[in-house]
């Protein structure tokens, strides 16, 4: 899978975006993670997660030891350690969106309502990307 289809498929969901009421969707679910990244992470329990926001933007977290294959989707990668909390850094680097943000169905709803102290205004929505 070339880089250049997912980029594609990543500004199809961007543009998609535009006409919701979603500012961004986070990716979580290994599939929909390799269809939008072209990188196939066996991560486990370990958060993977890719942001797509409506302006095109994009950014993945990902765990310390997915840095090198994580490097090859050309969208900027943020890792996490074991004893950090990964919800608490993909929420912190969502923190300027005031709006709707759509997550797959793979993240923990639970973590992210009751894990995570949002920043002001962001708010999820768990829904499916297509």
């Amino acid at each position: 899978m070339s880089m250049d289809m997912c980029a594609e498929r990543r500004r199809k969901v961007a543009d998609g975006l535009m006409r919701t009421d979603m500012e961004a969707i986070v990716l979580s679910h290994p599939a929909n993670f390799y269809y939008f990244t072209g990188v196939w992470l066996e991560s486990g329990e370990r958060l993977s997660a890719l942001a797509v926001f409506a302006d095109g933007r994009c950014f993945a977290v990902v765990h310390e030891m997915f840095a090198d294959p994580a490097a090859a989707m050309g969208v900027p990668v943020h890792t996490w350690r074991d004893g950090e909390d990964p919800y608490r850094l993909l929420t912190s680097l969502m923190a300027d969106s005031h709006r709707m943000i759509g997550v797959d169905g793979t993240l923990p709803q639970d973590t992210c309502s009751h894990g995570c102290m949002y920043p002001k205004g962001l708010r999820f929505n768990w829904v499916m990307p297509w």
